[in-house]
C-alpha cells in the first residue's frame, strides 16, 4: 500500500490519497486542475485507490465540488490535522504579552514557507509596544538568525526540546503565531 500525500499513484498497486485540496493533486496553480481534471478523477476513481484523506471539511470540499466526484466521494474522509486540545488554566501576565512561533520540527528549512516575515513584524510591532516578547521554535536561516538574534524579548530556539518544554511554551503564550503559505 502506498501512501501518497498531495500527488497520484499511477502504478498498478493499492494506494492512499492524503489531499490538502483538490488542486494540489496536478500542481500550484487551480488551472493545472482545470487542465489534468479527467486525469484526476479517473486516478481517484480507480479501485486501486483505496481512500482519500483530507485534512479539513473545507478540503473535502474541494475534491466534491471541484471535481466530478461521484467515482470516489464515498472514499473520501475527513482526518483533522490537529490533536485534541489540552486542558488547562492559563495563567496571565499583565506585564506582558507572549508571541509563539513553531516551525516544522520534521522538515528542515521550512521557516521561510511557514513564518519568514514574524521578525520583520515582530520588530515593527515593538516599535510600538514595549510589553511584547517572542518566541520562535523552528530553523531560522543563518541570515536571518543573524539579523535579528539579539532583539530584546526574542528568543529563539533552534533545536529539539522535549514535548513537555513545548508545551509550557505553548501554555505560556498568549498569542500563536502561525503564517504561512502552506500547511506542512
Amino acid at each position: 500500500l502506498t501512501y501518497a500525500v498531495d500527488h497520484l499513484v499511477f502504478r498498478p498497486e493499492p494506494w492512499v490519497a492524503e489531499v490538502e485540496y483538490a488542486s494540489a493533486l496536478a500542481g500550484v496553480h487551480y488551472k493545472h486542475l482545470r487542465r489534468y481534471q479527467r486525469v484526476v478523477e479517473r486516478a481517484l476513481s480507480s479501485p486501486l485507490c483505496r481512500k482519500i484523506i483530507c485534512w479539513s471539511e473545507a478540503g473535502r470540499n474541494s475534491l466534491l465540488l471541484d471535481l466530478d466526484s461521484k467515482g470516489f466521494a464515498d472514499k473520501t474522509q475527513v482526518i483533522p490535522l490537529a490533536v485534541p486540545a489540552k486542558q488547562f488554566v492559563k495563567k496571565y501576565d499583565d506585564t506582558r504579552v507572549k508571541l509563539l512561533f513553531v516551525g516544522s520540527g520534521v522538515t528542515a528549512a521550512s521557516f521561510v514557507g511557514r513564518g519568514g516575515e514574524i521578525f520583520e513584524v515582530f520588530a515593527e510591532l515593538c516599535k510600538r509596544y514595549s510589553n511584547l516578547e517572542m518566541v520562535v521554535r523552528s530553523d531560522v536561516p543563518s541570515p536571518m538568525k543573524a539579523r535579528y538574534g539579539g532583539m530584546a524579548n526574542l528568543r529563539i530556539i533552534d533545536t529539539p526540546i522535549s514535548r513537555e518544554a513545548l508545551d509550557a511554551e505553548f501554555r505560556s503564550a498568549d498569542i500563536f503565531l502561525q503564517p504561512s503559505y502552506g500547511t506542512v
